[in-house]
């Protein structure tokens, strides 16, 4: 229909902005990323697959890291199987592509993020939590002991951690 074709154009056109502009794209994020999140929500599988295609380049390029906590709710809170499964992988973009500094004030968000997405119903959810708690440990082995104190029993025993 008009309207899809009309969103996938809008996709496009963020996706590529953030490419150009990079990180001088981050003025932008605040006002367009959570209305592409939304089309992560969609039914349509075409439209999930472009709206988080479409936030992944912008987290790559634009290192959206005050996005954080938006995508952390949206990965550990929202009611949509389909959101919380994106938000899983564009949590995980942001801990593979963000500086170590731009992620340290958002850490604790992250950490539950991960801690409750390893324990989701959602299969897709649960694998992507798994990867993105393996770029952690090892981007901020520092924080890892403190990280699995806070841990379910539940989340501990499905990320394989000896107590």
């Amino acid at each position: 229909s008009e309207r899809t074709r009309l969103s996938g154009t809008g996709l496009m056109l963020l996706e590529e902005l953030a490419r150009q502009m990079e990180t001088r794209f981050q003025p932008l994020c605040d006002i367009l990323f959570s209305s592409a999140l939304k089309t992560c929500g969609r039914a349509n599988k075409v439209f999930v697959t472009r709206g988080v295609n479409c936030l992944t380049t912008v987290i790559t390029y634009a290192h959206c890291a005050e996005q954080t906590p938006n995508i952390c709710y949206a990965a550990a809170n929202d009611p949509s199987k389909t959101v919380r499964s994106s938000a899983a992988k564009l949590l995980m973009s942001i801990i593979s592509c963000c500086t170590v500094p731009e992620l340290t004030p958002h850490l604790a968000t992250v950490e539950k993020a991960i801690g409750e997405g390893v324990v989701d119903a959602n299969p897709d959810a649960r694998t992507t939590a798994r990867q993105s708690y393996e770029i952690y440990v090892k981007r901020f082995s520092n924080r890892v002991e403190q990280f699995h104190s806070g841990l379910s029993s539940t989340a501990k025993k499905y990320l394989k951690i000896e107590n």
